[in-house]
């Protein structure tokens, strides 16, 4: 009963870590805005085997490109919330919270209760953790995907039955679909595979299996297209290699190893906990402690967003545009890197029914509405959209949270 208490609080402290001020506090930005975008287009536009296109691209031009399961894992989503980002945002923290959950059931049966909790609260209490479950993004499902395999190897190793290779494969093949560094990943997963099966090449076939099935929106994609995903990973890849790339690590590429690290942070604190048995409570609580004060995390704005700007000024800021009626027209956002406005397009085009022109369609329209600071100078500070445009008039339209403006420009 004790356990079962000490459960039940680890989960309740996460979830009021998560959604206390949640509106207040979750991100909108450009990658939430075009992951949904490409969803969205499936349903409105056409389905298709091809995923959101990445920021980077090869020094000849060639665009990566991410699977298209995560895109079609939004589908549903998109058509049961009427295209609205806020209850989608409440899912994929749901989802963090539920991969805590089925941590501790699976860690349960691979090390015991202690160590299940452990590793648990390790997860959950995680300020990496909690960050993601704000937004909407691709690599949410990574520690997931990380968490099924350590499940499917440790039933292999049990059970000796092949099926578990498959599936150990198969989520290979959804986790390289997120991101390709998933490979390094699996180098290791294929070495395990090796040491314990006799039967190797029949074993390492089921496993290359899964991985293909996995991914099969994007080897379909290639058969098609010359090996598309293939031939641009190569080019990028060697260019990474010499220098020459775009490329460089970050931590939010590694978050399928995040169940990993926190059975093995279980495990350690247990074997301390038999020579110390206060040192589990004291060490948890300076770890939620370092955890809740993190710079990650915030509990009364945005830590993803613009200072003073939340989820619903860019909503506002778009219903503020639909309601100018305008035609023939284009956005800008004017707040970080997103300078073609993906943050107002989305709202506008699935929540609104306003279509603004493509993102380099700037020469051709009448006007351009802009989401930028009330102070926002337009004469020092002009994008390549602003340039191509040549604003001759700035006007106000309207508000938008603290110190921004929603603004008009129009050229002769």
């Amino acid at each position: 009963m004790k356990h079962s208490m000490l459960v039940v609080a680890v989960i309740s402290i996460a979830i009021v870590l998560r959604f206390h001020n949640y509106e207040n506090r979750i991100t909108f930005g450009s990658e939430q805005a075009r992951s949904l975008t490409v969803a969205a287009d499936y349903i409105k536009e056409k389905p298709s085997l091809l995923g959101q296109e990445y920021f980077r691209t090869t020094r000849s031009g060639l665009k990566l490109f991410s699977g298209a399961q995560f895109s079609y894992s939004l589908v549903p989503l998109l058509l049961a919330f009427r295209y609205d980002p806020f209850p989608i945002t409440i899912y994929f923290t749901l989802l963090n919270i539920f991969t805590g959950i089925i941590l501790y059931v699976l860690f349960k049966e691979i090390a015991g209760s202690k160590i299940a909790l452990v590793a648990m609260t390790l997860f959950l209490f995680n300020d990496v953790m909690i960050a993601h479950s704000l937004f909407i993004w691709i690599m949410n499902y990574s520690p997931l995907v990380g968490l099924l395999i350590i499940y499917c190897l440790f039933k292999h190793i049990k059970s000796r039955k092949i099926v578990w290779v498959f599936i150990t494969g198969v989520l290979t093949g959804i986790g390289f679909s997120l991101q390709y560094l998933f490979i390094i990943a699996a180098i290791p997963i294929v070495v395990f595979i090796y040491y314990h099966q006799k039967k190797r090449f029949l074993t390492h076939f089921y496993y290359v299996g899964g991985c293909l099935l996995g991914n099969l929106p994007m080897i379909l994609f290639d058969l098609r297209h010359n090996f598309y995903h293939f031939n641009t990973l190569t080019e990028y890849a060697k260019e990474t290699i010499v220098g020459q790339g775009s490329g460089n690590l970050a931590m939010y590429q590694f978050l399928h190893f995040w169940p990993l690290f926190a059975l093995a942070g279980g495990w350690i604190i247990m074997r301390i906990a038999k020579m110390n048995k206060m040192f589990p409570l004291v060490f948890i609580c300076v770890y939620l402690a370092l955890n809740v004060y993190s710079p990650r995390i915030s509990f009364v704005k945005s830590v993803g967003m613009p200072d003073g700007l939340v989820y619903q000024d860019i909503i506002d800021a778009a219903e503020e545009i639909a309601k100018n009626e305008p035609s023939n027209f284009n956005v800008v956002s004017l707040l970080d890197f997103d300078t073609r406005g993906y943050i107002l397009r989305y709202p506008l085009k699935y929540l609104y029914q306003v279509y603004p022109a493509d993102i380099v369609s700037y020469k051709e329209v009448d006007n351009v509405y802009a989401l930028a600071r009330a102070d926002y100078n337009f004469s020092d500070n002009v994008p390549w959209e602003l340039d191509e445009f040549r604003t001759t008039s700035v006007n106000s339209l309207g508000s938008i949270g603290k110190n921004y403006t929603v603004f008009i420009l129009k050229h002769e």
